[in-house]
């Protein structure tokens, strides 16, 4: 993600973590996004659902700046995307499996790479800089261990670290917690959870609405276009849902006393364009 490499810009001050502005991208004759808008403030941690092929993961990648939009523009703490090093991204685990001989400890030092000097070892601070995003995810024993040899959500938590020792303001992540079992989920959610103390605003892809409803307190509906944004009681409702999903989902209800929203998504969790 070469964007994501180029050195930073300073952030305008009071300028928002995130803005989408009519945001509208084109593949040839087919439509990904139409005029997707909205605004994130740092801290926010957003959730954004809908069906496969809804445009998450090209909404993901015009916010990097690995895509130009066909109409529209993001800015990022005032300024377009690919100025900033404080961008961070975490892939789906299925396009992150790591075998070659490295450390946990080396691939959170990759995210020290911008702050590296020119051909120069990393310092004493670099470190330090490891081992604190290392405690944060709670992985700081498994320091010296071969990333080849985590499981799952650890890796992840890994790739968080990763982003938190890059010095990441926001943090994209395109659905995260895919082939993660239920335990490996809640330790990956409680890292994220973290970060909110630390201010850093959160963008999350995801195909489970439960899990959205129970760990977001805001949740953007796509589907090419924004459906609806806001508190997951007033977005993950049967309505709303079919109007983004149609006959897609089965929508047996939603019970939000147990902060559950009871949707199956029968397209499954692939990756989309």
């Amino acid at each position: 993600m070469k964007a994501l490499l180029r050195r930073g810009a300073q952030h305008v001050p009071g300028a928002p973590a995130l803005e989408v502005l009519g945001v509208t991208v084109r593949y040839g004759e087919v439509l990904a996004l139409d005029g997707v808008s909205f605004t994130l403030q740092a801290g926010d941690q957003l959730a954004v659902v809908g069906p496969n092929g809804s445009g998450k993961s090209t909404l993901l990648g015009v916010v990097a700046g690995v895509l130009e939009p066909t109409e529209g523009e993001v800015r990022i703490f005032g300024h377009p995307p690919g100025q900033h090093t404080c961008v961070g991204f975490v892939p789906q685990r299925s396009g992150a499996d790591l075998y070659f001989p490295v450390t946990v400890a080396d691939v959170v030092m990759m995210g020290r790479a911008l702050k590296l000097r020119r051909f120069g070892w990393p310092t004493r601070a670099d470190w330090q800089a490891v081992h604190e995003a290392l405690r944060t995810v709670g992985l700081e024993e498994l320091a010296g261990r071969s990333i080849a040899e985590l499981s799952g959500g650890q890796r992840q938590r890994a790739f968080i670290a990763r982003a938190l020792a890059q010095e990441a303001k926001l943090l994209l992540m395109d659905e995260p917690l895919a082939g993660l079992d239920v335990a490996a989920q809640e330790d990956v959610l409680a890292s994220i959870a973290q970060l909110r103390l630390q201010g850093v605003t959160v963008l999350f892809t995801t195909h489970n609405l439960a899990l959205a409803a129970a760990h977001f307190d805001r949740v953007l509906l796509l589907n090419q276009r924004v459906i609806a944004l806001g508190k997951p009681e007033e977005v993950l409702k049967e309505g709303v849902l079919l109007s983004a999903y149609g006959h897609h989902a089965r929508l047996p209800g939603v019970d939000w006393r147990s902060g559950l929203a009871a949707l199956d998504d029968t397209c499954g969790d692939g990756w989309e364009q």
